[in-house]
């Protein structure tokens, strides 16, 4: 089995944890519903995450944590889970387990890195985390867990009530979601930067990404009938709706999204719906896949070239790590679908697009 179709299988049968059902997607844009052991668009525990969320209110999933600085040097901290428990950090934690690719990268990058003694097994950026243990995050083992003597755990969903589970073995918990917006995820940052001890380096890395995401937005040229998009997750056609976190970077360029009204965050169309809403635009993410792969099984299919996206070469493949992760590598994303989507207007700012 290759190694694309094992991660697959994997994401596949997370679903069983959380959920039974997908959402049905709405009657008259998307099919009818979908058994979760199905073809499922996930391949993390933030993908995982995202899925849970369509059972929340938007609002209610995107907002971070407040987090209430006591004493000048900062701790302790407190910040309330999305459980509703309040959890009190009273000092630099040294030893942290990350469940979440995200959040792995995240840590890195606001300087926790070497607080870090294990990750979950999808966290692969950047390299250095690859060195560390590996649990699993679908199938949490509280006893492998505790053997890591952690002073702080990282979750973003609570499998099989690994939470609970943690909480009474008196080892703290940090369960936030995974942002569902942009401006979220940098709330997020500047979350994990003040439990880890490091409020001034996260607020410099929210901020520089911040600005970043302005000059791509305020760059985004504006047309009397906005560019439409597909973003494509699977070959069974789930894709993701604006109220998801992948979503609102098609937001921020200013494209429609042909699964605006579809139910739910990350919803299945049919072939019909894509073919009639004809967007101007595909995006494929890739795992690992050769150059070009994705793009090509796009562009081969039956009765697919009357699309305009088709027809027009603007089918885009872009690394799915980048784009389906809640981390700060979602500025990368959202730069380079900028190139992509609107050449004339940024190849001068950030250099030649990618090829696709």
């Amino acid at each position: 089995m290759s190694g694309t179709w094992s991660r697959t299988l994997v994401t596949v049968v997370s679903l069983c944890i959380v959920s039974t059902v997908l959402l049905t997607a709405c009657a008259t844009r998307v099919d009818e519903p979908v058994d979760d052991q199905g073809d499922a668009p996930i391949e993390s525990a933030d993908d995982q995450a995202m899925v849970d969320a369509d059972d929340v209110e938007s609002d209610e999933i995107a907002e971070t944590p407040e987090v209430a600085d006591d004493e000048a040097e900062g701790f302790p901290v407190t910040v309330t889970r999305t459980d509703n428990v309040e959890l009190t950090i009273e000092e630099r934690p040294e030893r942290i387990v990350s469940l979440s690719p995200g959040a792995t990268e995240t840590f890195f990058e606001v300087g926790a890195g070497d607080q870090l003694v294990a990750v979950d097994m999808f966290s692969d950026y950047p390299p250095e985390a690859a060195a560390l243990a590996q649990l699993d995050a679908y199938q949490p083992d509280p006893e492998a867990i505790v053997d890591l003597e952690p002073d702080l755990v990282f979750v973003v969903f609570d499998a099989d009530g690994i939470v609970s589970v943690l909480d009474d073995l008196d080892v703290d918990v940090l369960f936030l979601d995974a942002p569902s917006r942009v401006d979220g995820m940098m709330e997020q940052i500047r979350t994990l930067g003040a439990v880890t001890g490091n409020p001034v380096q996260a607020d410099e890395t929210a901020t520089a990404l911040e600005e970043r995401v302005e000059a791509v937005t305020t760059q985004v040229p504006d047309r009397d009938e906005p560019l439409r998009v597909y973003h494509e997750l699977d070959e069974t056609f789930f894709t993701v709706s604006p109220e998801s976190f992948v979503g609102d970077v098609y937001n921020l360029l200013g494209v429609d999204n042909i699964a605006d009204g579809a139910m739910g965050a990350y919803p299945q169309l049919s072939e019909e719906v894509i073919l009639d809403e004809n967007p101007d635009l595909i995006v494929v993410p890739t795992h690992g896949q050769p150059d070009g792969e994705r793009a090509d099984e796009v562009r081969q299919r039956t009765g697919w070239d009357v699309i305009h996206a088709v027809s027009n070469d603007r089918i885009y493949e872009i690394d799915g790590d980048i784009i389906s992760r809640p981390g700060p590598r979602i500025v990368d994303a959202l730069e380079h679908l900028a190139e992509m989507f609107y050449p004339e207007e940024f190849v001068s700012s950030y250099g030649i697009p990618i090829a696709h």
